[in-house]
């Protein structure tokens, strides 16, 4: 194709904007109604079921999903034998680019911030029934100060997703894809949970929660608990890394409800103030003294992340007990640790324990940290939820 083309005696070739394994994607003018749009134009070459099948789906789904944080299609069509879809031109740059001009992460702010237009415009696909599966920064659009999600292309209805393509390899990009698609498993909503878990790790460490070659990333995905983001960013919230290593459970019912859910949490964590500047360091436990308290409570995370979640709550006693003796019962780390232990309890199914122990937690840091801290805010939400599993229970 050339500049100066047209397809199907409306759409005029402008110039190219990008090349794929596919396709090509233009920009173009639209001379019926005097707008620009983009044109993707299949491959001449490209004529397998699959493909074309995988074409029509991403345009059937783009005009279907009308929300303003999703890519808009306008048309579709067939010229001289080549299949073409017309979409809203979008100018700016994707969520690629900009993490790669901020190799340290983004400010916690901002990747929340990115985090609620994503959740929103997902929660709108998953509510009409449709699963991304391949969600990435390269498919996360910023257009005009705002979020656009692209590539509907290996989307499917939530009642029909398979984990494996028709070679018998899971769908998907490695670095973001959910234990079940590793597995070629059915999948549904929340694969895209996993993978918008992927994207806030990134967004505010700079890098994926897994790294490593195909392999490696399959193991890691399917066996490995993500390092905790705030062991080298300590600035991040500790609410927003609760909620991104829930996003990044191994086992899909161990994550948030659904996208709606996450995006409620992320208006929360938005709208929480700044925490209080931190007081000069002051005379307390040795380094070694943390870093074994640590290391305590990653062995529980790794164990319950790993599905045991009986064995994952002992070691969180274990981390608080230790805690409390060499740090103090006050000390923010031993609220962390007593947190854990109320998770992993609840996990393990004594969701009365759990509800007891996330209320203590709750009073404690009203205390110390302020009712409107966000570790606060994140016990007695954690509270909340268990009280209602207890009440459930009743009935």
């Amino acid at each position: 194709m050339e500049a100066g083309n047209r397809l199907a005696g409306r759409y005029k070739l402008v110039g190219r904007i990008g090349r794929g394994g596919m396709g090509e994607v233009w920009q173009g003018l639209d001379e019926e109604l005097q707008r620009p749009v983009a044109v993707k134009i299949l491959r001449e070459d490209i004529d397998s079921t699959q493909a074309v099948a995988r074409f029509r789906r991403e345009a059937t789904i783009g005009a279907r999903l009308r929300h303003a944080g999703i890519t808009t299609v306008h048309d579709v069509g067939r010229d001289v034998g080549r299949l073409f879809m017309v979409m809203e031109l979008l100018e700016g740059h994707d969520l690629a680019e900009l993490l790669a001009q901020a190799p340290g992460g983004l400010p916690a702010g901002e990747a929340v911030e990115l985090g609620l237009q994503i959740t929103d415009a997902l929660a709108a696909a998953h509510e009409q029934g449709i699963v991304h599966r391949d969600l990435k920064p390269g498919n996360v659009f910023l257009h005009e100060g705002r979020v656009k999600i692209c590539d509907f292309g290996i989307a499917r209805a939530a009642n029909s997703t398979t984990g494996l393509t028709g070679t018998g390899l899971p769908f998907g990009t490695p670095p973001y894809m959910a234990p079940e698609q590793w597995r070629g498993e059915h999948v549904d909503a929340r694969c895209d949970l996993y993978a918008l878990g992927c994207l806030l790790y990134i967004m505010l460490t700079g890098t994926p929660p897994f790294t490593g070659d195909y392999y490696a990333l399959r193991r890691q995905h399917l066996e490995e608990a993500p390092q905790p983001l705030r062991g080298s960013h300590p600035e991040i919230p500790s609410a927003v890394e609760d909620l991104v290593l829930a996003l990044l459970a191994k086992d899909p019912q161990l994550r948030p409800a659904d996208a709606r859910t996450v995006h409620t949490t992320l208006t929360t964590l938005s709208r929480t103030p700044e925490p209080k500047a931190e007081q000069p360091p002051q005379p307390g436990p040795s380094p070694t003294h943390s870093t074994l308290v640590t290391d305590l409570l990653k062995d529980a995370n790794t164990t319950g992340y790993g599905g045991d979640h009986m064995r994952a709550a002992q070691l969180a006693l274990t981390a608080a007990e230790v805690a409390t003796r060499i740090l103090g019962p006050d000390h923010p780390n031993t609220l962390t640790t007593r947190h854990n232990h109320a998770h992993w309890t609840g996990h393990a199914g004594d969701a009365q324990a759990a509800r007891d122990l996330f209320q203590a937690v709750a009073a404690n840091r009203t205390r110390i940290l302020g009712p409107d801290h966000p570790d606060t805010l994140t016990a007695r939400s954690h509270h909340a939820h268990w009280t209602g599993v207890v009440e459930q229970a009743k009935r």
